[in-house]
Formats: C-alpha cells, structure tokens, sequence
C-alpha cells in the first residue's frame, strides 16, 4: 500500500520537475490523506533533501537513506532501510524509497516513468504499525513462542512478550538470517540468553524491494523428542501463516488499487478524446459502481460527439448546396445581364445612334442653309448642336452601361487584361486608378474569372461614386498558396455596422458572389481613412483548370457590345442613306 502511494507521488508532475514549492504542496497532502504515513521526504540525485513532511528529519537519518536511495537509483525498485529510531520520542520507523523516474518519451502525465532516475522520493512507516499486523496471527500470549521481523542489520519489530527471552538471536545466527533475507527457508537451534535451547524457522518476506525474514522461535523439546517435528512443523505453519498475512495485505491492496488504476487510464483516454474503448466494469462494490458511471457517461458522450459530426456533417452538405445555389444564381445574373446588353444594343442603341446622324444631317443642312442663303434660324442651329451633344453623352453613357453588363474582354483576353481595361474606363471619369499584378499567372474557371471581376468593379464603383476617392490601386496576386485580390482607396470611407441602403446592398453582392466561388471577402474601411477590400481563395479548392489546347469562349455567340465583334475586330454602323443625304 505504501509502495502504490508512493509510486503515485513519483508520476506527479511537482515531484518529477523537483520544485520544492510545489512538492511541499503534494507531499503535505498526501501526509494528511495517509495518516498511516509517519513522513515524507523527496531527494533529489545529489541525495539532498528537496522537500520533507510529518515532521521526521530525513537529515537524520542521512547514511541508512542513502543507502536505501543508492540501491533504489541503480536498479530501479523500492528499497527499504532497517529500524531507525527517531531521537524526538524514540519513535521506531523504517524507510522505504523508491526512485522518481523522468518523463516517458510520449509526454503523457500522470503514467509510471520509464525513463532515468532524477530523484528518489521515500515514506517513513511505523514499526508499530507492522507489529499490529502480524500480532493477531502470533497472538498476545505469554507463551514463550516468539515472532519477530528481521533484517541483515537486525530485528526490525517483533512480538511483544511478558520477557526478553529469545532477543540474542541476531548475533548468534548471522549467518542463518542472511540466508533467509537472501531467499531461503532456514531451520534454527540456538541457545538463548538464559541458556535455554531453541528451535524455529526463519521464512523469507517475498515483497519487492525488501530483504526481510520472519523468524518464529519456541523453546526447544529436548524432553519430548517424539514431538521435536510437530514442534517444528507447527512453528513453520505459524511462520508460514504470518508471512502469508504479509503477503496477502499486498494482495488485497493491489486487487483494490488495480481497478482504481484502471479506471483511471480509461477516464484519462476518455479526456483525451479516446471514446472509442468500451469502459468495462470492474472491481467490486463503490468501485464497480464508478466503473458503471464512467460507463455511461462515455456512452453519452460518444453519442453526444456522434450527433456533433452528424451535425456538423450537415451543415457542410447544407453549405455545398447554397454554394451551388449562389453560383446558379450568378450564372443567371450573368445571363440576364448578357440579355439586357444585347437588348440595349440591339433595340436601343440604333434607335439613339440614328437620333445622332439625323441631327448631324439636320445641322449640316442648316449650316449649308446659311451659308448659301445667308439666313438661317440660329436658335434652332444651336438647339440642333446642343442635342447632338447630348445624345454623343447618352450614347457614350449607353456604352458603358453595356459594358458594366457585359465586358468582352473578360474571356477573349482573361481577367487581368479585362480589369485593365476597366481601370483604364474608370480613369477617364476622373479617378486615377492602377493595377498592379504580380505572381506567376494561373488559368481561372470562368466562374472564378467572372466573380473576381465583378467584386473589383464593384469596389470601383464604390469608390467613384460614394467615397469620392482621388485615387484607387487594384491588385491581383497569384501567391503559392492562394489568390488575393484587393482595392484601395482613399476616400471617405463609411462605418460598415451603418451603411446605408444603397452601400449595404453593393456590400451584400460582393460577399454573395465571394461565397460562390468559395472565397473570403474582408472590407475594412472607417469614415475618414478610405476603404480597402480584400478578396483571399486557396488554391485547394478547385480553382483552376488545366490549360486547354484550345479554349473555347464562353460568350462567344453572345451579341458584340461597343463595337466590338466576338472576333475583336471593330464594327462601324452603316449610316441610312437618307441621313447620309
């Protein structure tokens, strides 16, 4: 019992690290919980005491604990001292000590070390204590049978008799001890102190770490020869039954201790997320009922872990579906985005494009009017110049409307050149933008293409028309890992929590499309310090193709928009005869 205490306090990180302040702690609290315990003490490799309690100096006792300390450093096992008598009282006490090993090599905390020693950590035990042990089994008689507990160095309890009688048996029977601490069973005859003959049996103590006998000595039946080997018979029955009291105390502790042991790998597995191994019962009594408990609280627990993953199971398929309903949804914004173009191109651009050569004809009519008959209306001829250049404005206006729906450059040419030339547009209404690209260039889907190039005009757009920027920097960067993308600029920035309407909806698009191509959209920005959005996409998550021999476009059979044909060649509108007159 003491061992397993002591084995316990070794594995405990205060008294592995050696720290006295927390040692003092722990060695403390167990001298409470183990009341049995005379002391404790802990010693480091140098054989100095680095933390002590119950109030027995270890220091006084310095060369029969170092060399109990000695045998337990080198082999490993507990050692165990003989009888020590402390001077305040003269209380008898033995010492056990067993070695503080180091850490194992898989970091885990509170297992039996199997590395080297780095300290010894030791118990002082009652002699008292052992003396109560085994008295029930020699009883209280005043016979002069005689049960003691021996050592090489001598005896270390022995039964308390009405005489001494019996007492020499140490200096007589050196040799006979030995052999018995040594291992072997030994029969003895002896003459006493008072010149009595004895007879009796010396049994080995078969406990780890202790070279102890138990020696049961009577007076010898020279009279009754004829009973000499009952006699002798019943002493070695006696010895045998105390050593077998011993043993069978070790026995029930460790049947008592193993299960707790037990229970407590298996609870340090359940903490460490282990709910895979089935908790079976064990022990009996308070303790099996605790095996029970621990039972089903990992029973719970695995089905507590289960219904997480089945959960969290669900909300990844759930967010694959509304990834995939958010890119349907940008594909059919596209779509009708392309439709709207090629309706405004075809429907109502010729219509303002004859508008403009009509009034041209008209101005050119009135201008030869009044050069030939030197009058003409000059009202008229002015309203005739300012119309003209008030459709030149929509038609001009009607073009980038075409262009914001539907750029066509974005797969003719890539996402890089088509923001480009976007920035370049957006520098013509007044913002000094730039883009800068760096990394080496990857081939994007065109979903991704699409997505990326939406956000940047968005940004810009942003920037132009609510921030009032004075300049904007656009960045593309193909890093090893991922795909970045960014506006800046230094407008008037706005307080995200309150934007208004129109700005919240420009943000909710942004971060709409970001989650469809599976990116992560971050905008920072704050009234006064301009505004930076920055768009991230791993590279792991299927965004880019293998590179075609041929790429087929997309929109190629979409309707040119701006004058620009599918093939990137410039179309010029015919102008009807009748204007051209």
């Amino acid at each position: 019992e003491n061992q397993d205490v002591l084995t316990s306090l070794a594995n405990t990180p205060a008294v592995r690290t050696m720290d006295k302040a927390q040692a003092d702690v722990v060695l403390g609290q167990a001298k409470e919980l183990r009341p049995s315990l005379a002391g404790l003490f802990l010693l480091d490799l140098n054989q100095q005491v680095v933390s002590s309690s119950g109030g027995i100096n270890p220091d006084s006792f310095q060369a029969e604990i170092k060399s109990a300390a000695d045998v337990a450093l080198t082999t490993g096992e507990s050692a165990i001292t003989g009888k020590l008598v402390v001077p305040e009282g003269e209380v008898e006490v033995i010492a056990m000590v067993s070695p503080v090993l180091s850490q194992p090599e898989d970091g885990s905390e509170g297992t039996e070390g199997t590395g080297t020693p780095v300290g010894a950590i030791g118990s002082f035990i009652s002699i008292d204590r052992l003396q109560r042990s085994f008295l029930p089994v020699a009883g209280e008689s005043e016979s002069k049978t005689s049960v003691m507990l021996l050592s090489s160095d001598g005896i270390i309890a022995d039964q308390e008799t009405p005489n001494d009688t019996g007492r020499a048996l140490n200096s007589q029977l050196e040799g006979a001890i030995a052999e018995a601490v040594a291992g072997k069973r030994v029969r003895i005859n002896y003459t006493d102190e008072q010149d009595m003959q004895r007879m009796g049996v010396l049994l080995p103590v078969e406990y780890p770490g202790a070279q102890w006998a138990v020696a049961v000595t009577g007076p010898s039946p020279a009279n009754y020869r004829p009973n000499e080997s009952l006699v002798q018979d019943s002493l070695i029955a006696l010895a045998t039954a105390v050593a077998a009291t011993l043993l069978l105390s070790v026995i029930f502790g460790e049947l008592t201790a193993r299960p707790l042991r037990r229970l407590t790998t298996e609870a340090a597995a359940i903490a460490a997320g282990d709910l895979d191994n089935q908790v079976e019962p064990v022990g009996r009594g308070e303790v099996y009922s605790l095996s029970l408990s621990l039972r089903d609280m990992a029973n719970r627990l695995t089905s507590q872990v289960k219904e997480v993953e089945e959960a969290r199971e669900q909300t990844a398929e759930q967010n694959d579906l509304m990834r995939e309903l958010l890119r349907r949804t940008v594909r059919l914004q596209e779509d009708e985005r392309r439709r709207i173009a090629g309706d405004i191109h075809d429907a109502v651009s010729p219509l303002i494009t004859g508008a403009l050569y009509r009034v041209r004809a008209l101005l050119l009519t009135e201008t030869s009017t009044v050069h030939t008959n030197g009058n003409g209306d000059s009202e008229a001829n002015e309203g005739l110049v300012a119309t003209s250049e008030l459709l030149e404005q929509s038609m001009d206006e009607l073009h980038n409307v075409i262009f914001a729906l539907r750029p066509p450059d974005l797969d003719d040419v890539g996402l890089e050149a088509a923001v480009e030339r976007y920035v370049n547009q957006i520098n013509r209404t007044g913002l000094p933008s730039e883009l800068e690209v760096s990394g080496e260039l990857r081939r994007l889907s065109p979903e991704v293409r699409l997505g990326i190039y939406r956000i940047i005009q968005e940004a810009l757009h942003n920037a132009l028309r609510h921030a009032h920027a004075d300049e904007a920097v656009v960045k593309i960067e193909y890093r090893d890992n991922e795909l970045r993308a960014s506006v800046r600029d230094n407008g008037s920035g706005f307080d995200i929590e309150s934007a208004g309407r129109s700005m919240s909806l420009g943000l909710l698009s942004m971060r709409e499309r970001a989650a469809a191509i599976g990116a992560d959209l971050d905008i920072v920005s704050r009234p006064g310090a301009g505004t930076i959005v920055v768009l991230r996409r791993p590279w792991e998550n299927d965004l880019v193709r293998p590179v075609p021999e041929t790429e087929p476009d997309t929109w190629a059979d979409d309707v040119p928009v701006d004058g620009t044909s599918a093939n990137g060649t410039h179309e010029t509108e015919p102008v009807p005869e009748a204007q051209n007159a």
